[in-house]
């Protein structure tokens, strides 16, 4: 029988489209609302997510299409000209930055950057929503690296983009990487306790980080999406804007350390022990949630 937590992560895929902080707080009523509840009488979480919805003013949740770069521009464009009308869309075109096209770069920035399309880097920014597309993506980045008693920590720098953690079943950090740009030679440095890789100069990264048991990673980027499956070792995360994923193993035991100053977080249990991991994850404008 589905629990509330299995019940709750349903009803938040239906609410992904809205903002951050709308939906940090329809998240809480929801939860509120239901928790008290048997599982058994809740309506179904589609329908109560409409509901929701509804009673904030937003329309009924429709299934995303795939991203399209060009529709999305000629949608957008159409509207506003619509809206404006012809004469005005003109002059404010003509001498305000209401609408910037970099043609070279592939990018569109539209309202001073409210909205952020970049085609080079594989981002789209919705106010304070990110999205990462891989189609740009035509660079490799893969290395294996060794960790030890000593050396425990890799390090990752970004500018933005997707990383994918999970367990490695060697001693070895695997990483794979699709990067917008190619990577610097000098990416990846090491030192007596860690090993660096800085991906500051690189518009756009997905990566697939496998992690030794017991070893560390931290990862800190100005906007990114990262999702950490039953992990078995320590984390430290930290973004200006995007989202953390955080899928737990049921049997180990983790310390949970997080923060959002605008945005949602939701429910995980801490179980101290001599075993536990530690996950810290710090995000300025964004959501932690559990998978």
């Amino acid at each position: 029988m589905q629990n509330h937590n299995e019940y709750l992560k349903q009803v938040e895929t239906y609410l992904e489209d809205l903002p951050v902080l709308d939906r940090a707080k329809i998240l809480s009523e929801c939860h509120s609302e239901v928790i008290n509840q048997e599982t058994s009488d809740l309506s179904p979480s589609l329908e109560y997510a409409n509901q929701k919805r509804a009673e904030h003013g937003f329309v009924s949740y429709k299934e995303k299409k795939s991203f399209s770069f060009m529709s999305f521009f000629f949608k957008f464009t159409l509207i506003g000209f619509l809206l404006l009308g012809s004469g005005v869309g003109f002059l404010i075109w003509k001498f305000y930055p209401i609408l910037k096209v970099d043609e070279k770069n592939n990018r569109v920035i539209i309202l001073g950057g409210l909205i952020d399309i970049d085609g080079e880097a594989g981002k789209m920014k919705v106010f304070d929503e990110y999205r990462f597309s891989q189609d740009t993506y035509t660079n490799d980045l893969q290395a294996n690296l060794i960790l030890g008693q000593e050396k425990d920590e890799i390090i990752i720098n970004f500018n933005s983009g997707t990383f994918f953690l999970k367990n490695s079943d060697t001693a070895e950090v695997k990483l794979d990487c699709k990067l917008s740009a190619a990577a610097p030679a000098n990416s990846i440095t090491e030192e007596i306790d860690y090993i660096k890789i800085d991906l500051m100069k690189i518009p756009g990264v997905s990566c697939n980080v496998q992690i030794p048991i017991d070893k560390r990673i931290t990862l800190e980027g100005l906007e990114g999406s990262v999702q950490l499956k039953s992990p078995e070792f320590n984390a430290y995360i930290e973004l200006e804007s995007g989202q953390v994923a955080i899928q737990p193993e049921k049997e180990i035991d983790y310390i949970y350390n997080l923060e959002v100053t605008n945005g949602y977080i939701g429910e995980f249990e801490t179980r101290e022990s001599p075993q536990a991991y530690e996950i810290q994850a710090r995000i300025q404008n964004g959501s932690i949630v559990t998978r």
